[in-house]
């Protein structure tokens, strides 16, 4: 991806062009506050360092942005299969416990073996 970015920007187009980011404002489930930012890892990112959402972020935000006519698991699943060592998914199942969306995603993560399932005790207590 780096050889075809740094191509394309030797050929003049722009970066919002050919690398991928986003920028986001006001995110599903949550104000971005000071808090957000705390959670948030400095990174440099085509070498300017800047704030980027911690994955439990993303992750929460991805889940509680689900709606009705906007159900697709592919973003997240793909994240989860790629990182989930490095998720506190505690804190995402806790973040978006309300969200029948989300909640379908933790059984079909755990049913695919991505995630462990949640330890029954607390499975119980959310109920």
């Amino acid at each position: 991806m780096r050889g075809a970015c740094d191509g394309a920007l030797a050929a003049g187009a722009t970066c919002s062009a050919c690398c991928p980011s986003d920028v986001i404002f006001q995110p599903s489930g949550g104000e971005v506050d000071d808090a957000m930012f705390e959670r948030a890892d400095l990174l440099d990112v085509q070498a300017v360092l800047m704030n980027v959402m911690s994955l439990e972020d993303v992750l929460t935000t991805k889940l509680l942005s689900m709606r009705e006519h906007e159900v697709d698991y592919e973003g997240v699943l793909e994240i989860a299969r790629a990182l989930r060592e490095q998720v506190d998914w505690e804190t995402v199942r806790e973040r978006t416990s309300e969200s029948p969306y989300a909640r379908a995603f933790f059984f079909l993560a755990e049913e695919l073996e991505i995630i462990q399932p949640e330890p029954a005790e607390a499975r119980e207590a959310s109920r």
